[in-house]
Parts: structure tokens; sequence; C-alpha cells
């Protein structure tokens, strides 16, 4: 019995000594990989950005791996164990699909942003005296809504002198 715990003592070592020995050399790898990162992510350059920067950029990363179906304990393994992932190829990546998809966020509320168009008018035909005059003041009105104080007094003044000019 002396024998064979002997033996698995070894073992034990020996995988120990292993694991130690993956550990430094991933360790190694990690910061040659994030050196070249920094000339390939301007996000991440510490020159160029500000701390508050990069984090942001880092949680918008974790964010896009987690949208494509990984969970934070498989992101955290990988990062720690994976030389693939931890690679500055594979940053990039991440990187490039992360301000796309930044990207299609920021177009979707382009949308919002656009004020309605008149509606089309077919040719020879005028528009009813005070048309333009009304949508103005429709819209000045809906804008009413949302100001508060003196602004809401000015554009409310406004109103009232555009009724006034149209009689």
């Amino acid at each position: 019995m002396g024998l064979k715990n002997y033996a698995n003592q070894i073992a034990q070592y020996n995988r120990t000594q292993a694991q130690q020995a993956y550990a430094a050399q991933m360790e190694a790898y990690a910061k040659a990989e994030d050196a070249k990162v920094e000339a390939l992510i301007p996000e991440l350059d510490e020159k160029k950005t500000d701390k508050d920067s990069r984090a942001q950029f880092q949680k918008e990363c974790f964010r896009t791996l987690e949208l494509s179906g990984l969970t934070p304990s498989q992101i955290s393994y990988a990062w720690h164990n994976d030389p693939t992932f931890r690679s500055a190829a594979s940053q990039k990546m991440i990187a490039d699909s992360t301000r796309w998809r930044l990207a299609q966020e920021k177009m979707k509320d382009v949308g919002q942003h656009k004020k309605q168009a008149p509606p089309p008018q077919r040719p020879g035909t005028e528009q009813p005296y005070g048309g333009m005059d009304q949508a103005r003041e429709n819209s000045a009105i809906e804008k009413l809504v949302s100001l508060r104080g003196n602004q809401a007094i000015d554009a409310a003044v406004k109103i009232m002198q555009a009724r006034r000019q149209r009689g």
C-alpha cells in the first residue's frame, strides 16, 4: 500500500508541476498578445484612451460574447486557459464584432430623430391657405408639451403670434 500511495503522490506532484508550467506559459503568452492588442485596437490603447473608456469598451466586448451565446463562466475559462481565444487576432475579431454591433444599435436610433415629411401634393394642386402654417403650428404645439418654464412661455407666444398673423 505504501508503494501505491507513493506513486499517487508522484503523479499528483507531476500534474501540479505541469499545471504550474502551463499557467506560467499562458501568462507570458497573454502578456505578449495583450501588448499586440494595444496596437491593433485603438479603444484599448492606454496612451490614446482613458481608463473609463477602455473599461466601457471591454464591457461591450463581453456583452458581444454573451449575445453570441457564451456564458460568463465560459468566457472567463476561455480567456484564462485558451491561447486561441486570448490571441491578438481573436481579440481583434471580438473588437470588430463589438464595433459593428454598436454601430447597428446607433443606426436604429437615427430613424427616430427624423422629422415627418409633409403629405405629398399632386401636381397642379395648391396647398390650402395657411396649410404650411398649420403644420408648423401643430409641430410647435407638440414641442410645447415637452418644454418647461421660460422656454414654454416663449413657444406659446410664437404660436399665438402665428395665429394672429393668419387671421
